[in-house]
């Protein structure tokens, strides 16, 4: 056993690398040690030296707690609670507190809204497909390869014939096109928040006890849905669904603007909760139609099958403990601090009392 634990350890990096921390221990606290030893005394110098290496340490684990870097604990993560099919009954949902898991079912189509209450820029953004600038684009990639081809000698067969480039111009418009149709409400709440709130407030989107979150939020929560399904086995790949929209709810509160109001309120009212209510977040998911890859041309567009249910993953948010290390490191460091300072403390009263003494009985 001994003999397979040695064979493991590698010299890069494992040994290189232990060997260079400790030298570089050695060589930088060894030489401050051993100026001090040597002109205070190996046991006053030893003191001086923990007393200023604690210091340090306080010092750099209340940096290291401010502002969470350095020697830190675990980071806060979305952890899986559930995976709730469309048709799923409130009686099978088993997690606390939620008792609806949202459908888009009543929800409006991201790309309606555009067209309905969006303005010409927003149109123009989000429901606009220039096919010029396609047929431009893959007709000069085309050329390119053409030329190139020709210049070798080699036949290549990325260049496309004129009905090969017709086909595959339609087919870019069209995946354009399907792009814009399956906007959804959280890709919208990112570009065009304004346009979510006029919606809501009108009643068209009603996510009842949810919030719908917009695309730059849900990017960590998505990320960890999309290892819940392929972990529980719901999806074999990646490529087999989207995401759809995703929700949130419960947590601490949310500042209502960006006015110096909204965030000293915003502010006084976390800092007052001491405990961090629980956090609830939604990532629907959709399976995708199965089409034919052709060798040697991209992935055809994903499109979502119609007739497959909507997949909710209920995520919690686990907090973790990144500051507790460094909030530890802290406490210990000034502890020790403050017994070495003592000591110091102490040493210099009793060779002061001593002094005192000597120079009464002269």
């Amino acid at each position: 056993m001994p003999d397979l634990i040695l064979a493991g350890i590698g010299w890069e990096p494992e040994i290189r690398g232990a060997l260079t921390v400790v030298l570089g221990c050695t060589v930088l606290m060894g030489s401050v040690w051993l100026l001090l030893a040597t002109n205070t005394g190996v046991r006053l110098g030893t003191l001086i030296a923990l007393a200023g290496f604690f210091g340090w340490m306080f010092i750099m684990g209340l940096i290291w707690w401010m502002y969470g870097i350095g020697y830190v604990g675990d980071n806060p993560t979305w952890e899986g609670r559930e995976i709730v099919v469309e048709t799923a009954t409130d009686a099978e949902i088993a997690t606390e507190h939620v008792e609806q898991v949202s459908s888009n079912a009543g929800q409006p189509r991201a790309i309606d809204l555009v067209r309905d209450m969006g303005d010409e820029d927003v149109n123009a953004e989000l429901d606009t497909v220039d096919e010029e600038e396609i047929t431009a684009r893959l007709t000069e990639a085309n050329e390119t390869l053409a030329v190139a081809a020709a210049e070798s000698g080699i036949d290549d067969p990325r260049v496309l014939s004129d009905e090969q480039l017709a086909a595959a111009i339609d087919q870019a418009i069209d995946d354009a096109n399907q792009r814009n149709e399956q906007l959804t409400l959280t890709q919208l709440k990112a570009v065009a928040p304004e346009l979510i709130e006029e919606a809501t407030d009108a009643g068209l989107i009603d996510p009842g006890v949810w919030r719908l979150v917009d695309a730059a939020e849900a990017g960590e929560a998505q990320t960890s849905a999309t290892a819940v399904v392929l972990e529980e086995g719901v999806f074999d790949d990646s490529g087999e669904f989207i995401v759809v929209d995703t929700y949130q709810r419960g947590g601490k509160p949310r500042r209502d603007g960006d006015s110096i109001w909204s965030r000293v309120t915003n502010r006084i009212e976390k800092i007052s909760m001491i405990t961090h209510p629980t956090n609830y977040t939604v990532v629907q998911l959709q399976r995708t139609l199965d089409k034919p890859t052709v060798p040697g041309q991209a992935a055809p567009f994903a499109e979502p099958d119609p007739d497959s249910p909507i997949i909710s993953v209920v995520m919690v948010r686990n907090l973790g403990n990144q500051r507790l290390q460094p909030a530890l490191i802290t406490f210990i460091s000034l502890l020790l601090f403050s017994a070495t300072c003592l000591a110091l403390h102490q040493r210099d009263r009793r060779f002061g009392e001593a002094e005192a003494a000597f120079a009464a009985g002269a």
